[in-house]
């Protein structure tokens, strides 16, 4: 089994080196991963020489020069999630949609019940 190569991104975010991280690939209407460079379908974990980080993968964890802990981004995503899903029930049941949370009130929750946002801060 071959290992996956791990670089930094932009941020101090380690991203693996492969297909998936590349700005040259092309996902199919199926769902496969296609090389255009060198016009083949690519399995996980394959990388080549020409391999360049795409910007979504150099821009990930970013957020006004901090990059925030992956637990904090799961922790409000699951928080939004559960606001979709009662919007939805009040809609089916002709009602206004309850207020959304702010991302503030969602911050400091969090960090009265573990501590802080932050893993980096990119401006210092």
């Amino acid at each position: 089994m071959k290992k996956v190569k791990t670089v930094l991104n932009p941020c101090g975010l380690r991203v693996k080196k492969c297909c998936a991280s590349c700005i040259n690939k092309l996902v199919d209407n199926d769902g496969m991963r296609l090389c255009p460079i060198h016009n083949l379908f690519v399995e996980s974990g394959h990388v080549c020489r020409k391999w360049q980080m795409d910007y979504n993968t150099s821009q990930a964890g970013v957020c006004r020069g901090r990059v925030h802990k992956k637990e904090y981004l799961m922790f409000a995503l699951a928080i939004r999630l559960g606001e979709d899903v009662e919007a939805l029930r009040a809609k089916k049941r002709n009602l206004p949609a309850p207020e959304s949370r702010t991302i503030e009130s969602i911050r400091r929750e969090y960090e009265k019940d573990y501590g802080t946002t932050i893993l980096l801060d990119v401006l210092d």
